[in-house]
């Protein structure tokens, strides 16, 4: 009888005490995904996303946005590449360019050339590109030393060098052909090249002799 008293009495003090009975918390996160405790997380925000730069890379799903654009070669003054020989926009087309055979292992002479020398073109990609030796001896062709730059032919019935880049360190060309009686014709090519910084070109003439 006095031990039920006793468990009796004890069970009221606790009653009046309030003490808690023993329990694990749920966890709170700021946005990490799993908890340690077993019991569910309880989450104090919304979970960040990357809010850093990424560079040269599309938006992606981690929220983070681009600083610019992938930098074009041909913006580079000091880069010379067959990427940039055509005009901004221009979109290449060799149907429209009839002198493709007459600078195919053709003879030309140049008004500074003491003798004939063959033009050889070759094509990549679809592409058709010839090094045109007599545009080369233009005394406004200023290129880097050691440069095979080849010129773009095709478009406009003209053949194109370094055009797209007009801040550049080194020369833009173009070489247009015609008629030596006037008119479209193979039998003579006028090259044109700026020097860096120049708004006026330095003119030279090249004349078909044959295969």
């Amino acid at each position: 009888m006095e031990k039920l008293r006793l468990f009796i009495a004890a069970a009221f003090m606790a009653a009046l005490t309030g003490c808690p009975t023993p329990n694990p918390m749920p966890d709170s996160d700021t946005g990490t995904p799993t908890g340690d405790s077993g019991m569910p997380d309880v989450d104090s925000g919304t979970d960040l996303v990357d809010a850093g730069i990424d560079a040269y890379v599309p938006p992606g799903e981690d929220g983070g946005v681009d600083s610019g654009t992938i930098p074009n070669v041909c913006e580079d003054v000091d880069y010379v590449g067959l990427e940039c020989n055509l005009p901004f926009g221009m979109e290449y087309n060799r149907d429209g360019f009839i002198c493709a055979d007459a600078i195919n292992n053709d003879l030309w002479v140049c008004d500074t050339c003491s003798s004939p020398e063959r033009e050889l073109t070759h094509e990549e990609g679809g592409i058709l590109y010839s090094f045109l030796r007599f545009a080369r001896a233009n005394t406004g062709m200023y290129m880097p030393a050691g440069t095979a730059m080849e010129f773009t032919c095709g478009p406009e019935g003209r053949c194109w060098l370094n055009w797209l880049n007009p801040d550049s360190s080194y020369s833009h060309c173009r070489v247009s052909f015609q008629s030596a009686s006037g008119g479209m014709g193979c039998d003579m090519a006028t090259t044109e090249c700026w020097m860096p910084g120049s708004a006026t070109p330095v003119v030279s003439t090249a004349a078909y002799v044959g295969e």
